[in-house]
């Protein structure tokens, strides 16, 4: 039993603290998009599908509570990982995702997002 009592062994018993202060931040936590996050480290293990479903609920997530930032580089981040996996239709899918999210950083005079956008989007008007 661990030292704090809650009746686990000490390991599971901090996992499954761990465990539930993720699921509470990423339910809090409205101002980052924390399914990019997800989303990303998806990918990273060649899971295209459940990177794209994670992806795609941080922008429903963004947009849903208003955070512009957020709803920017979520846009951003899932356009990267459309160009990454390379199959039908995902560069004009990012294409799409990288000018809304350039629109929505220049209207909010977020220079650094629009030129990682611009930039992008620049590259691939060379292909």
């Amino acid at each position: 039993m661990s030292a704090d009592g809650c009746g686990l062994p000490d390991l599971l018993c901090r996992w499954t603290s761990l465990e539930r202060v993720a699921l509470e931040w990423d339910v809090t936590a409205w101002g980052h998009p924390v399914r990019t996050a997800t989303g990303i480290a998806a990918a990273g293990a060649g899971d295209w599908s459940r990177s794209e479903e994670r992806h795609r609920a941080a922008i429903a997530c963004m947009d849903s509570c208003g955070y512009k930032l957020g709803a920017a580089i979520a846009r951003i981040r899932y356009a990267d990982m459309l160009l990454l996996r390379r199959t039908r239709g995902n560069e004009a899918a990012a294409r799409e995702l990288l000018e809304d999210a350039r629109v929505r950083s220049d209207a909010m005079g977020l220079l650094l997002y629009e030129r990682i956008a611009s930039k992008t989007l620049a590259e691939l008007g060379n292909r």
